[in-house]
């Protein structure tokens, strides 16, 4: 179950504490972007197809799933918080837990993916 900003710790709701059980709802993650003192890194981890065709969050950067093992470490920064997203939470969750055995602890998913951005009536954009 996913509370207001993320899915653990009674006390965490807006999604600034991160770690690799972390996970936010769309609202906030939106509020997150909104900020534009708030410094976080989007990644979209979907593959080719799905970001050509599905659409993507305006500003995400996009390293597909299988690519982010190999371009972490020289890519990934420590400083900033890095939300990843696929089309409906469940590769990004598996790669938060990734980035957290590798070290990373600023990582973040977007719980339900695109599909619950999407569901909350959030934009996408094509091109």
């Amino acid at each position: 179950m996913v509370i207001p900003g993320r899915s653990t710790g009674p006390d965490q709701h807006d999604g600034r504490d991160l770690g690799s059980d972390c996970s936010l709802d769309a609202m906030t993650l939106r509020g997150r972007l909104a900020d534009r003192q708030d410094n976080v890194l989007l990644i979209d981890i979907r593959n080719p197809n799905e970001w050509q065709n599905d659409g993507r969050i305006e500003g995400a950067r996009w390293i597909p799933m299988y690519e982010l093992p190999g371009r972490a470490a020289r890519e990934l920064p420590d400083d900033t918080d890095i939300i990843l997203y696929c089309a409906h939470g469940v590769r990004s969750r598996v790669m938060v837990q990734y980035l957290g055995r590798i070290g990373f602890d600023n990582v973040c998913d977007l719980a339900g993916g695109l599909q619950a951005w999407q569901r909350a009536g959030l934009p996408v954009v094509t091109r």
